[in-house]
């Protein structure tokens, strides 16, 4: 009987080691890059960012002096989970404090992902580390078991990650733009095709499908019961629109942007910042690619916001 103890009592400090070794590891926040920022989030915040993938390259609040503040983006993400995230996390923002929501041109067109999406994203796995299980939809406990609590269940990926570990992406610190102005144009027309299969668009100069208008309807009604509940506890909301590159821009049309998004949000009773189609923030040296901001973009564009935020 002692042996089986001795052995089980082993097996359990095995494990528990293993489990700090993955959680500590590169690996572990490359498959949740997001939970950094979660885990440093501060008590009497200024202001927190909500979004998707295009708010994480958005925002990076180090670069302005003198303000507390987070970006909670979380890769990727609905509109119905933006509003879970300030669920679970208004209370760090100080009395008055400023939730910026972070909106692409398709943002509204998105309400859940799909089994052909992937797991992480069709099972919700990347909000278990972050998100009171309530507030997870269809929670699971072994998930949460497998990924938070003992994530050697993973497997042997994670076994080995946690003695030969990932390196670091460097998406977030890369300053310059690598791509030629060939290259530019390609990464745009690129997104775009990707764009019309996701969401079965023929072009981007009809109306959209009722199905689709429907989705933009049950999102702005997500929207409104977010801004009731952050007015209701005296914080502040403001939704921002951020540029693209030239490439991408001159191949949305502006009457689609309108229609799938500017005149949507109009219903909301929040201010809107749009940075969309102007063309100072169209320089490719602010961009990694046609769609996302480099390290110099971003500084850039936070310390703009934080200036337009004085006079909202």
């Amino acid at each position: 009987m002692k042996r089986i103890i001795s052995k089980i009592l082993r097996r359990i400090r095995y494990s528990l080691s293993l489990n700090r070794r993955i959680k500590a590891s590169q690996w572990y926040y490359n498959t949740f890059p997001h939970l950094e920022e979660y885990e440093s989030i501060q008590r009497n915040s200024d202001v927190l960012c909500i979004g998707s993938t295009i708010a994480k390259y958005a925002i990076d609040f180090k670069y302005v002096d003198g303000i507390i503040g987070s970006n909670l983006a979380t890769l990727p993400e609905t509109v119905y989970y933006d509003f879970q995230v300030v669920k679970n996390y208004h209370s760090y923002l100080k009395n008055g404090g400023v939730f910026i929501f972070i909106l692409c041109p398709f943002t509204l067109l998105k309400d859940k992902y799909t089994k052909e999406e992937g797991n992480n994203n069709y099972l919700n796995i990347r909000y278990y580390p972050i998100l009171h299980r309530a507030l997870i939809d269809n929670f699971n406990y072994s998930l949460l078991d497998k990924w938070v609590l003992n994530p050697y269940k993973i497997g042997y990926k994670a076994w080995i990650r946690a003695f030969i570990d990932a390196k670091k992406s460097n998406s977030m610190i890369l300053a310059n733009n690598p791509l030629s102005d060939n290259e530019m144009a390609e990464n745009a027309r690129s997104r775009i095709k990707a764009w019309l299969e996701e969401f079965n668009l023929k072009d981007l100069y009809e109306p959209v499908n009722q199905s689709l208008q429907e989705t933009i309807n049950n999102n702005i009604n997500i929207l409104k019961q977010l801004d009731a509940f952050i007015t209701e506890r005296k914080y502040k909301g403001v939704i921002i629109i951020p540029p693209f590159s030239a490439e991408l821009t001159q191949l949305l049309p502006y009457s689609f942007i309108e229609s799938v998004l500017i005149n949507p949000i109009s219903r909301i009773n929040m201010p809107v910042i749009s940075y969309f189609g102007k063309k100072e923030w169209m320089d490719k040296t602010f961009f990694i690619d046609s769609f996302t901001l480099n390290a110099q973009g971003r500084a850039v564009l936070t310390k703009d916001i934080i200036n337009k935020l004085q006079i909202i």
